[in-house]
């Protein structure tokens, strides 16, 4: 039956599963990371590592960590295990969208206030490892930037391939990227006035949603 995971908390902005289920993460907007065991509803430890507001968690590879997105452009990798911070990477342009990750070529992707599509680094191991005899220290780094020229980036979508990326614009426009290529498919202004706030592939389409509150339905296979 339904119930509440309650905690004294600031507005929850984010949460996530992880270990098979077994564990919820919360974050939320005073910087609090919590960590739940779902099957008992108790907490097992809460903690802000960052006094700023969190805007996504992702997990990473290996299922011990996650990756926790700040409002004011920080990524962390936080070992859930061990509660400890693995690596920071700040960044001074904050995100104008949310972050996906592409687990397929482990990647972070997101929108900045730049206008820039931006592809981090995505670590599979929470922890340093061993490789042919050399410790290798995971990290978030930025991988590559493109540039939109008047398009900030509102919304942002992955396609069931991981091959395709839709971004909505505050401009009204949808655009749709090609991962693999590097290339831009196709570009659709949907609206002269009104954001794209929202983005989802479904089967053959592409289902935007406008600040104006409608939906639209675009084909793109």
């Amino acid at each position: 039956s339904p119930y509440q995971l309650k905690y004294n908390s600031s507005n929850i902005t984010s949460v996530l599963f992880m270990k098979e289920d077994e564990y919820l993460i919360s974050g939320d907007s005073k910087g609090r990371v919590t960590c739940w065991d779902y099957l008992t509803q108790k907490v097992l430890f809460t903690k802000i590592i960052k006094n700023v507001a969190i805007k996504n968690i992702i997990n990473d590879g290996d299922g011990e960590g996650v990756v926790i997105h700040y409002k004011d452009g920080t990524f962390l990798l936080f070992n859930v295990e061990e509660e400890k911070t693995e690596v920071s990477e700040y960044t001074m342009e904050k995100s104008s969208s949310g972050v996906l990750a592409d687990r397929n070529n482990n990647l972070l992707i997101y929108g900045n206030e730049k206008n820039k599509l931006v592809f981090r680094n995505l670590p599979y191991y929470t922890g340093s490892y061993l490789l042919n005899d050399s410790w290798i220290v995971p990290h978030l780094d930025i991988i590559k930037e493109i540039k939109f020229s008047k398009n900030t980036i509102q919304s942002i979508a992955i396609s069931e391939s991981n091959d395709l990326i839709a971004l909505g614009t505050t401009n009204g426009s949808l655009i749709v990227y090609d991962i693999l290529s590097g290339s831009e498919c196709a570009r659709i202004d949907i609206s002269d006035t009104y954001t794209v706030q929202a983005i989802i592939f479904f089967k053959d389409d592409i289902l935007v949603g406008l600040a104006d509150n409608t939906i639209h339905r675009i084909q793109y296979d």
